[in-house]
């Protein structure tokens, strides 16, 4: 019997383990056998949160993700608005899922912090959820009742977990537990339908036949405890017990001065907690395993009935010699250990079986497709793992699209927004109203203009309309006045000249003639292969990319956008080795020392194994190192030189640059980029950002640049908690304590270095036993340089620093963040900063505060709260969109096309440069011009059908922006699955949607109608197709006539209808 079967059996009578000796690979594959071995669920309990994680990404590894759940910690500090947090989602969800599927076979994972405070009790959350079923009779009333009390948030529109919206016999829900929301049917009070729905589309993707609504709030009552859900016969896994009660302890001290130090805030929320007492006593009454790495004695005397050390160790490389790993196998073979080669690819699987069998290996070994960092050996358990890594192959992960893309939200216009009509200039959007003329309803966009002036703009106008996103609160125009008239004529005066120059500059770019580089040799696939991770699908285009324009003779411009920590830096390293290996030379221009520092210590990593030699000019490298550097530059010794602006003085001099890489490229001022013009000329050019938007809106636009987008975040990366609160200095202490206890390093940001010195004295009052050190950007060359060095050796704990780290720093081991005032820093400079912490697989902590005693401005407030709503990876395209709402567009093309951005607002400005650049370039316009129709029938959305202005508005812009006729029936079937069945004036809007498209592919460019009359004006006579007409005569009883050549004239005594202007359209 195995010894995991020997623990299964103790655990199933009852008993306790106690076992020693596991780690890694080898734990994770213990404990994953034993869940399979009981048949049931399997408890881990740890210390740590980073504990916790990293254990569930472990067995995932080899159970899948489906059979791993890991309850999140109760987040405390976190305000009421905030309760619908990612990780109070998660706990949720955790619950429900205990108490619906309690036979499921799974390993729960928790950890002090996740188990220390009171919940909701099961019998209750039990007893809260909503069931619908199709059938049952429902009062809308009751359950609507149920759903806010439940934590449901009433939206106009379903987007995220935890929100409702009501139209009228409908009510779509988005419950905890379900990848998607729900929309349910009600036909008077009984359920019709239920069905799931798309959120980003708001289309039905599925019917259900039931639905189970549980509460979205953890509301403690009923004296709740997280171990009440734990069946008793569920067997734990106590992963050193010793430092789970130390945890628990230091987590209860945590929370408790953290109510002390916020006893004057009222909106902190009070929740009960439990001593380790009464949790040690649930322990002795359950069968578990405990287990320490090395064997101790049980705390409380718990009685044990099986003791075993089990000994393993790593698995040794296997691809220093060959044939070692066949060697190995054999050997293992005749021990009787049983082998498995955990490789998840099933294509490599069969070279590996390839070779072994070309070998004689045909049997004594297995193949599983788990995915695992590491293998083991463990004599005690008679087995053998091998991964990918001993077999010289990179580690691999699963990646998945980081959360949100660059589009703005369905519902986008709200009552108050700065508006721009292309026409008419800036105004103030009212709302929609609906108006009576001539007995014909419809509905139309009012917008208040300076004075007493408003104007009704009707629903198929809407594309002359944009959202005024400028900066700042603009002025008001007047209808009627020339000032808006001389204001657009000199913007696009402007753009045209703009679009000129760049014309010539994209024509001139084209005649340069660059270097073309040779196509990749066994080296570079070397080079490439000796990245320690599987590349992202999205950072394995941009390389392709990139190597692809390098092997063009055209000189290379090309922007790699990409969050802060998704790889940009290997993107270029590979480029660089690339350009090394014809003997090009290359250069890094950075914008500050420190990260000049930082490349040059990973470039020098990254290229330890190959003759490159790489050196470093800025301010921290003396006068005469300086000198030997340029003059290695010069004779082109040096092959790759990583700099800050010190590389674009006048005295250095390359011998033969071959590419350019340009990081946080809007860091550099005009005067430097004026530089980097002469000096890139026929060079190839990469450009890293990681806030794409402003800096490459013309680039994008006119196709001057080409663009890498990396969206996909590496594996193994948690969301930064990121807390914005009043400056306290108990909770700065505490949070600091916390992160060097688990022995890491903080980042302290102060950005006013006259007062820098009293600051990092408090704390060393503070936390009289913790290393302090301060870095800033006036420090003289060599103390800033030992400061950091100092910080990235370790030798110091907390870093008082100013904004200097913003740009590019990697630091894995920083993963606390704490900002003084972080009310004076912008958006986007937040989110950088934030990005130097949680680089790591280990959960980062962001505490942004303010000072209690100085009043906050409302941009300060939308920043706070946004860097707060952001915390997903992958938000810095939508951080940028938001921080262009708040702060305005800023210095995108230059400082000249500032003012006449804020003149007319972001979007009308990128219309009127589109299409001014495509009219420079000779191409057709980019909008073609839709015939004018003036139906006099009802076509309105009415607000029993969808109340909220911003969802009108979208429907609308759909309807009237539609290119063919499918995506007009595409949008009548969103709006019978979303709101049910159109009422006749939405069917009305609809057919003239239709109509319009029909008379734009017949060159009809205007169509007017009353009740006995139709005339059309059409663009070309209408010759051989007059014959049709003859049929609608007799059925309509027209009378026609031909005013001019063009015109065409349709009465009837009878009355005209939607259906005699189709049927018109029809035939001609």
């Amino acid at each position: 019997m195995s010894v995991v079967q020997q623990v299964a059996e103790t655990l199933q009578r009852g008993n306790n383990c106690l076992l020693s000796g596991l780690d890694g690979s080898c734990k994770t594959y213990v404990i994953s056998q034993l869940m399979q071995s009981l048949g049931r669920k399997l408890v881990f309990m740890t210390g740590e949160i980073e504990q916790a994680y990293d254990a569930a990404r472990s067995l995932r590894g080899i159970l899948g993700n489906d059979a791993v759940k890991v309850l999140p910690p109760r987040n405390y500090i976190a305000r009421e608005s905030e309760a619908y947090s990612h990780d109070n989602l998660e706990r949720m969800t955790f619950f429900s899922e205990i108490l619906e599927h309690p036979r499921r076979t799974e390993v729960l994972v928790m950890s002090a912090p996740s188990l220390l405070f009171e919940t909701i009790a099961p019998d209750l959350y039990q007893a809260s959820a909503v069931r619908l079923t199709i059938g049952d009779a429902v009062d809308m009333t009751q359950l609507l009742a149920r759903l806010v009390d439940s934590g449901y948030r009433r939206q106009a529109l379903v987007e995220g977990p935890g929100q409702f919206s009501v139209r009228g016999g409908i009510i779509d829900i988005f419950p905890v537990r379900m990848s998607e929301p729900v929309r349910v049917e009600l036909f008077g009070d009984e359920v019709d339908s239920l069905r799931r729905f798309a959120p980003e589309t708001q289309r039905s993707t599925g019917k259900l036949r039931s639905v189970t609504i549980w509460p979205v709030r953890e509301v403690p009552g009923g004296g709740g405890r997280v171990w009440q859900y734990l069946a008793d016969d569920w067997p734990l896994w106590i992963d050193d017990p010793v430092q789970l009660r130390e945890a628990w302890q230091t987590y209860l001290r945590r929370y408790r001065n953290f109510l002390r130090q916020t006893r004057s805030e009222t909106g902190a929320e009070r929740i009960k907690v439990f001593e380790w007492d009464e949790f040690e006593c649930e322990l002795r009454r359950r069968p578990a395993v405990y287990h320490s790495f090395f064997a101790r004695s049980l705390p409380g005397e718990i009685p044990v009935h099986m003791r075993q050390h089990i000994a393993q160790h790593e698995c040794e490389p296997l691809w220093v010699k060959p044939h070692q790993l066949r060697r190995s196998i054999q050997e293992w073979q005749s021990r009787g250990w049983k082998v498995t080669l955990a490789i998840p690819e099933k294509k490599v699987q069969d070279n590996i079986r390839r070779d072994l069998e070309e070998n004689m290996v045909t049997a004594g070994y297995q193949f599983v497709r788990w995915r695992l960092e590491r293998g083991f050996v463990s004599s005690t358990l008679g087995e053998v793992l091998v991964t990918g890594k001993e077999l010289g192959r990179k580690r691999s992960g699963r990646y998945h699209k980081a959360a949100g893309g660059p589009g703005v939200g369905l519902s986008e216009l709200a009552i108050g927004d700065y508006v721009v009509h292309e026409n008419h200039g800036i105004g103030i959007f009212q709302g929609v109203s609906q108006q009576e003329i001539d007995g014909i309803k419809k509905e139309y966009l009012t917008i208040q203009y300076a004075g007493t002036d408003r104007l009704y703009l009707p629903i198929d106008k809407l594309g002359l309309l944009t959202k005024y996103n400028g900066g700042g609160e603009p002025r008001l125009n007047r209808l009627g006045g020339s000032e808006w008239e001389r204001t657009k004529k000199r913007v696009q005066s402007s753009i045209r000249e703009m679009a000129r120059e760049l014309l010539e500059l994209y024509s001139a770019r084209e005649k340069i003639r660059g270097y073309a580089f040779t196509r990749d040799n066994p080296w570079q696939k070397e080079f490439d292969e000796g990245f320690e991770f599987e590349e992202t699908p999205d950072q394995d285009r941009a390389i392709r990319e990139v190597f692809s324009d390098m092997e063009k003779p055209r000189p290379m411009d090309r922007l790699v956008c990409g969050d802060v920590g998704y790889g940009k830096t290997e993107v270029a390293m590979r480029a660089a080795f690339k350009a090394i290996m014809d003997r090009k030379q290359v250069a890094v221009l950075v914008p500050t020392t420190i990260l000049a520092e930082q490349h040059y210590r990973t470039f020098t990593k990254r290229f330890t194994p190959y003759p490159a030699v790489i050196e470093i000019l800025s301010r921290f490298r003396t006068v005469s190192q300086q000198k030997r550097v340029i003059e290695g530059l010069r004779r082109g010794v040096v092959d790759i030189v990583i700099g800050t602006h010190r590389l674009l003085s006048r005295d250095v001099q390359f011998r033969d640059l071959g590419l350019l890489i340009i990081d946080e490229e809007h860091r550099f001022g005009v005067r430097q980029k004026e530089r980097i013009k002469t000096l890139a000329r026929a060079v190839d050019v990469m450009s890293l950002t990681a806030t794409p938007i402003p800096r490459t809106l013309h680039m994008a636009l006119t196709g001057l640049r080409d663009l890498s987008v990396i969206e996909t975040p590496p594996p193994e990366r948690y969301p930064i908690n990121t807390y914005v609160m009043e400056y306290n200095p108990d909770l700065v202490r505490e949070a600091i304590l916390a992160e060097v206890g688990r022995g890491g390093q903080v980042f302290y940001l102060h950005n006013r270095i006259n007062n820098m010195e009293r600051v990092k004295h408090e704390l060393e009052l503070m936390l009289p036993d913790l290393a302090i050190d301060m870095a800033h950007g006036r420090m003289e060359e060599k103390e800033l340089a030992a400061v950091m060095n100092r910080f990235m050796d370790g030798e110091t704990s907390v870093l008082v620093c100013t904004t200097i780290i913003e740009s590019g720093l990697d630091m894995p081991n920083v993963n606390t963040l704490i900002v003084d005032e972080a009310d004076r820093l912008g958006l986007a400079q937040l989110y950088q900063i934030r990005g130097r912490i949680g680089r790591s697989n280990r959960v980062a902590y962001a505490y942004l505060t303010y000072r209690p005693d100085r009043s906050i401005t409302e941009t300060a407030q939308k920043r706070l709260n946004a860097i707060r709503e952001f915390t997903e990876l992958g938000s810095g395209m939508r951080i940028a969109l938001r921080d262009l709402e708040i702060r305005g567009a800023g210095n995108i093309l230059g400082p000249e096309q500032h003012g006449y951005i804020e003149a007319v607002g972001f979007d009308l400005y990128c219309r009127l440069l589109e299409e001014e650049t495509a009219k420079t370039r000779g191409e057709p316009p980019l909008r073609v011009e839709m015939p004018q129709l003036d139906i006099k029938v009802d076509s309105y959305i009415p607000d029993t059908y969808i109340e909220d202005p911003g969802l009108k508005i979208q429907v609308y812009r759909q309807a009237m922006m539609a290119a063919t006729l499918s995506e007009i029936t595409e949008i009548e079937k969103g709006l019978q699955d979303r709101f049910g069945t159109p009422p006749p004036p939405v069917q009305n809007l609809l057919r003239i949607s239709r109509l319009r498209l029909t008379a734009r592919d017949k060159s009809i460019k205007h169509i007017n109608t009353d009740k006995r009359q139709i005339e059309l004006t059409l663009e070309n006579p209408l010759g051989a197709r007059a014959e049709g007409l003859a049929g609608l005569q007799q059925k309509y009883g027209f009378k026609i006539s031909v005013t001019n050549q063009n015109t065409l004239v349709l009465k009837s005594s009878r009355g005209l209808s939607l259906e005699a202007l189709e049927d018109l359209l029809e035939v001609i």
